[in-house]
């Protein structure tokens, strides 16, 4: 167990990136497992790094960058070793690698964005399922699907607020496949910015009857303000 809150935070950030590695990472997987307050850590450090990736827009690197990389191989295998570039990207997992290489490009470039909020739901793979950004500036919502399961005949996935009153306030139905941008009221804009959850219930076709969630809760969270 992990008491101090500091160096949990740190180990969480290197376990999203990939960097922690050997008998530390497999020790931080079991005690992802065993305690509620770890696995909460890597999950906000995941959902906060995923969001990142998924924000930020694709970049091609300029003609020079490609042509030093592969000088920087060919001088390194000619003298007999295998590259730096090549150790350091086979250490590391392909999700922390391409959320490494998203977070550098963010850093390096500053382009006026107008997303703060970001949560990234998963599946048990790793596999992102759907990617929710919001403007609280402006009040859009942005929902892309990517890996989506069906829910069923006559069923839908709606998406939900989870604010610290404890009452989930709807963000309506989630697209099972492409991407929907939608309007948010300012009354919502306002508990967005309180809210640091979102959950995934599935409904009867057109959503909850209710304003609540009345089908399973299918997949939890973190939303993070950039």
């Amino acid at each position: 167990m992990i008491a101090d809150d500091d160096l949990l935070d740190g180990v969480s950030a290197e376990y999203a990136l990939g960097t922690l590695r050997g008998p530390a990472r497999a020790r931080m997987e079991r005690m992802i497992a065993e305690d509620a307050r770890v696995r909460a850590a890597a999950w906000r450090w995941e959902s906060y790094l995923g969001g990142w990736a998924h924000g930020v827009p694709a970049q091609a690197p300029p003609a020079r960058v490609w042509r030093n990389i592969q000088q920087r191989l060919q001088h390194e295998r000619g003298a007999g070793g295998a590259s730096w570039w090549n150790r350091w990207l086979l250490a590391l997992p392909v999700t922390a690698v391409a959320l490494l290489i998203a977070v550098l490009l963010s850093m390096l470039s500053s382009p006026d964005r107008p997303i703060d909020h970001v949560a990234v739901f998963s599946n048990e793979t790793g596999e992102s399922i759907w990617v929710i950004s919001a403007s609280s500036g402006s009040g859009q919502l942005q929902l892309r699907a990517e890996s989506v399961t069906s829910a069923g005949d006559n069923k839908v996935y709606e998406l939900w607020l989870l604010p610290p009153d404890g009452t989930p306030r709807s963000l309506g139905l989630l697209p099972e496949a492409g991407s929907t941008q939608r309007q948010l009221p300012e009354a919502t804009v306002a508990v967005l910015q309180q809210t640091r959850g979102l959950a995934v219930s599935v409904e009867p076709s057109g959503g909850s009857p209710t304003g609540l969630p009345t089908g399973p809760v299918v997949y939890q969270a973190a939303l993070t303000r950039l």
